[in-house]
């Protein structure tokens, strides 16, 4: 998956090219926001070699253009991985915004900076999961999994 910019509208928007594969309703995608390069690129690693399709973000303000622009003129993600403390706007402002919009796609939350407020912030605002870091990446890929395997309801959330 790529970014492309929009010529269809002329507006020159930096947005998703999810190429035929995202069309294509067998294999699911993943949007994986993380302002630390390198964590994001891992990230991504891991859920390709999962058989996911993953478009990359850096920023919490890019990460609300992709599910703003996502979710009225493509598909949305199956899920959404984000770091809250990131430049722009944090995890948990667009997670608010992501249910402020209805949406109960499950979000998973990581970061260095879990405090027993980030964890109650996170689940208020329905977070389905919380990560900290260090975590091994198959901790992750569990949850993934999980989460793709089984119906997501904002009021069933999964576990931390």
């Amino acid at each position: 998956m790529t970014l492309a910019r929009d010529r269809a509208n002329g507006s020159g928007e930096i947005v998703p090219d999810l190429g035929d594969s995202a069309k294509d309703e067998a294999r699911q995608w993943v949007l994986v926001a993380e302002d630390d390069d390198e964590m994001r690129i891992l990230i991504a690693q891991v859920l390709r070699r999962d058989g996911f399709s993953v478009l990359e973000v850096n920023n919490g303000i890019e990460l609300q253009r992709m599910m703003e622009h996502l979710c009225t003129h493509e598909t949305p993600p199956v899920m959404v991985i984000s770091d809250i403390r990131m430049p722009g706007l944090t995890g948990l402002d667009v997670l608010g915004t992501i249910r402020e919009w209805g949406l109960t796609l499950p979000v998973i939350i990581i970061t260095a900076f879990a405090d027993e407020d980030t964890l109650v912030c996170a689940d208020y605002l329905g977070a389905t999961a919380v990560l900290d870091k260090p975590f091994d990446m198959d901790e992750l890929r569990d949850a993934v999994q999980f989460l793709t395997r089984y119906p997501f309801s904002a009021a069933n959330r999964g576990s931390r």
